[in-house]
């Protein structure tokens, strides 16, 4: 009996050392597996989180590129706005000047010359218009060619220029040896003192002019015309007064400076002479 108790003991011991054994092993099993699981979790997450580093990292990349890439578009966007400004700037001045001498053209001085006459009669201000030509051109251009008469057109758009350079004075050519000069605001009185100083000026600069019967030097004729304050009188009447009072100084004589009537632009006044050179027909 008791050998029984004892061998039945001893199975139940076995049988409990067995079933702890395969416990043991299982929960070591599942403990490598969960081992596992997790080493492929980290691996996972280490991975995305590479891959999410990476895709950042190539985001920001594309982002700085495309940036600089707006940056360098804005950038030769805005250059080529500047050329294109400048290159029109360019195209306007070309299309106000005369390509000889580098001054206003006729279709420029026509819209100058309306422009002020309105502001004039619109601000009852002072406005003189000299008209200038070249005395004798012709004969000068058949004696010593077209190159010398371009020369000569030149040195008198100098002078004006030199002369005449307010803010608002205008020089223009406006026919083959014909000159005309815009002066805002300006009176008559100061409009001939101005007029008789170019004359003289260009008198005494003797640029050769071997086929003048006026001597060996160019010389112009100018005539000119005001506008008092408050005078009423269109573009037109105040160039067509100066125009004829220029020629009136070529049939006086040449070389000297003729003003219209500051009253009807219908005739000539006579005017003060200095020093023989200011002459009037009437």
């Amino acid at each position: 009996m008791d050998i029984l108790i004892v061998t039945f003991l001893s199975l139940i011991a076995i049988t409990i050392g067995l079933v702890a054994h395969r416990v043991r092993q299982h929960f070591r099993e599942r403990l490598k597996q969960l081992e596992r699981e997790i080493g492929t979790e980290r691996n996972l997450h280490r991975r995305a989180k590479e891959a999410l580093q990476k895709a950042k990292m190539e985001l920001e990349h594309k982002v700085l590129e495309r940036t600089a890439s707006l940056e360098l578009s804005y950038f030769q966007l805005n250059e080529a706005q500047q050329d294109l400004k400048a290159h029109n700037e360019h195209l306007d001045r070309l299309a106000h000047l005369d390509a000889l001498t580098g001054i206003a053209n006729r279709r420029y001085f026509d819209h100058v010359l309306d422009t002020e006459v309105r502001r004039a009669r619109r601000e009852h201000t002072e406005l003189s218009l000299l008209v200038c030509d070249i005395d004798h051109f012709k004969m000068l251009n058949d004696h010593d060619g077209h190159p010398y008469g371009d020369y000569v057109l030149k040195k008198i758009a100098d002078a004006l220029n030199r002369q005449f350079s307010r803010a608002g004075d205008l020089v223009a050519r406006i026919g083959g040896e014909e000159f005309a000069v815009i002066l805002p605001g300006v009176a008559r009185a100061d409009a001939e003192t101005w007029a008789e100083q170019l004359r003289n000026n260009i008198w005494k600069q003797a640029i050769d002019h071997n086929a003048s019967p006026l001597g060996d030097r160019v010389s112009i004729s100018i005539g000119g015309a005001s506008v008092a304050a408050g005078q009423q009188v269109t573009a037109k009447a105040l160039l067509t007064a100066s125009d004829q009072a220029m020629y009136r100084a070529k049939n006086a004589g040449r070389n000297r400076v003729v003003f219209a009537n500051a009253d009807t632009f219908g005739r000539i006044e006579p005017v003060k002479n200095t020093a023989n050179a200011i002459q009037a027909v009437n």
